[in-house]
């Protein structure tokens, strides 16, 4: 019997990829008759030279360059807002996003504007209509968010302080360029944290009620390319195939997120990144093993799938809670390896979580999880977390 999948299956713009390619940029540009670019990066690929020397690839191609080192970390609504208005200003056609996921969403908040009236905090309604925006390329260098394959963007609204979904025509990126090159320098806690970001996208789109044939086969293949690379390019970061795999993994990651959204590790991941302000892929890491655990009798046949792509010896016909007990002290003993704070160093009192309890379920990715979300079943997700 043929399966009817409800939620459609999206894809995005072109993935070039490889050693290099970053350098072509400007040509890419000029042979798609662009001729004035933003080109926007954060003070630490400022500092480092990688945003820079893509903006004088571009310059070298004839084009005219605007730069802008005014990203910021989890973006708030008033950067985006100011590079916005610079690109306004300036006139420009086209976007260049260099960066992590905090660039690249960045870019497409401010495409969101180069074309339409008003300040971001506008689109996080998602029933404003929007025009499509600019010629948007992305080009990651860290190996985490997928941003650069998704189709919307995250940027945190400083009125409320809490995160915003903008997505629409002018979030979706017409040219993505993956250079493991960019990545060789990033520090081990930062690839680390970026790869069990990885990691949470695939296991949360496999156990997503929105999930599908296809998003769990990209999953299946997301995991075993992050359990075969992940303690590589942490311990040996010149190691250039190793970069490209984990690049892959996210790129494919970003499609997971893209079809079948994210689930119960990212919901936590927020709350406790918003309360006590860890890297994201640290928080959804240590939330991946119980949030796992919680959903397994929901999702027996996909829990296996996820033993499968880790390689783990288990029983089929076995009690499938102990399959995901396993598939938790697997990833546990990789985020301790890989140097992961645990749930002590986050936080030592465990009732002192109980503040997550009401933002985790309020999390816009709560809603894709295929066991309604409790108070209860927070609270043991929470105490969960500390048995690992």
């Amino acid at each position: 019997m043929t399966v009817r999948i409800e939620r459609p299956f999206r894809t995005i713009g072109p993935i070039f990829q490889g050693s290099g390619i970053s350098q072509e940029t400007g040509k890419r540009l000029a042979d798609a008759g662009l001729k004035k670019a933003l080109v926007i990066y954060d003070k630490g690929i400022e500092a480092i030279g990688i945003g820079p020397k893509i903006a004088q690839s571009i310059k070298d191609a004839g084009l005219v360059v605007v730069e802008s080192n005014l990203v910021q970390a989890d973006p708030p609504d008033t950067s985006v807002n100011m590079i916005a208005e610079i690109g306004r200003r300036e006139e420009v056609d086209c976007i260049v996003a260099v960066g992590g996921g905090s660039t690249i969403d960045t870019a497409k908040g401010v495409n969101v504007l180069l074309t339409n009236p008003g300040e971001i905090g506008i689109y996080f309604d998602r029933t404003i209509p929007q025009k499509p925006g600019k010629y948007l390329v992305a080009i990651p260098t860290t190996a985490g968010t997928g941003s650069e394959s998704t189709g919307g963007g995250i940027v945190t609204n400083t009125e409320v302080q809490v995160k915003g979904v903008i997505a629409g025509a002018a979030t979706v990126a017409n040219l993505i360029l993956v250079d493991p090159d960019l990545t060789l320098g990033v520090p081990p806690y930062v690839t680390a944290t970026t790869g069990f970001d990885v990691l949470a996208h695939a296991i949360d789109g496999m156990l997503s009620i929105f999930a599908n044939d296809i998003t769990k086969s990209i999953a299946s293949e997301t995991i075993r390319l992050f359990n075969a690379n992940i303690e590589e390019v942490v311990t040996n970061g010149k190691n250039v195939e190793a970069r490209n795999n984990m690049l892959t993994a996210a790129s494919l990651g970003g499609l997971i997120i893209t079809g079948a959204n994210c689930s119960l590790s990212h919901s936590f991941g927020h709350s406790i990144g918003a309360t006590h302000h860890i890297a994201h892929g640290n928080c959804v890491g240590r939330f991946l093993p119980p949030t796992i655990d919680y959903v397994a009798e929901q999702k027996p046949k996909e829990i296996m799938m996820i033993a499968d792509a880790f390689g783990l010896d288990y029983n089929p016909e076995g009690d499938i809670n102990e399959i995901s007990r396993k598939i938790g002290e697997h990833i546990t003993d990789l985020a301790n390896r890989m140097g992961l704070k645990t749930m002590l160093d986050i936080e030592p009192e465990v009732d002192k979580l109980d503040v997550l309890i009401p933002m985790a379920k309020a999390d816009v990715m709560t809603t894709s999880t295929p066991r309604p979300l409790t108070d209860e079943g927070a609270k043991w997700i929470i105490e969960r977390a500390y048995s690992y």
